[in-house]
């Protein structure tokens, strides 16, 4: 039982990771905007570098946060396929009470499990949006030299 109350928690941190995560990308595309629309000054270039760099730590903090609990999920998705399908052969042959708790218990983690990677599609989603959101701002019409970066970082 101890087992099951840590899996839940810490796949309560990773959904809000995942959360916080996305609203941060949601902002760096709000911030895009904000810089493409800026008059051409010193300030411009100043923003726009630190922009790209919070773009580019997001990104990385987006690859090791897949990097570190993807494989995660993948266990733990298929610890609990296997343990509902031996949950219901045994419910079969034996018909006992207790096969029939550990495969509600099993369901409802794999739904916790849903929820997070659900959680995960809208963090992948969000972070593609940023270029659609660069691409719907007026890009075209900046210097060459930030419509380089610019379009690096829509073909990300």
């Amino acid at each position: 039982m101890i087992v099951a109350y840590e899996l839940q928690c810490s796949q309560y941190f990773i959904t809000i990771s995942m959360d916080h995560l996305r609203v941060l990308f949601i902002l760096i595309q709000d911030e895009f905007k904000e810089v493409i629309r800026l008059p051409n000054d010193a300030n411009k270039e100043k923003r726009f570098k630190e922009t790209i760099q919070r773009h580019s730590k997001l990104l990385e903090l987006l690859w090791d946060l897949n990097g570190t609990f993807g494989y995660l999920f993948a266990i733990n998705y298929i610890f609990l396929s296997s343990t509902i399908c031996f949950c219901v052969i045994s419910a079969c042959t034996d018909g006992s009470l207790e096969d029939l708790k550990t495969l509600c218990i099993s369901f409802l983690v794999i739904v916790n499990v849903f929820y997070c990677c659900r959680g995960g599609e809208y963090l992948a989603n969000t972070a593609s949006e940023v270029s659609t959101a660069i691409y719907d701002a007026p890009w075209y019409e900046l210097p060459k030299k930030y419509r380089k970066d610019l379009m690096f970082i829509m073909s990300r």
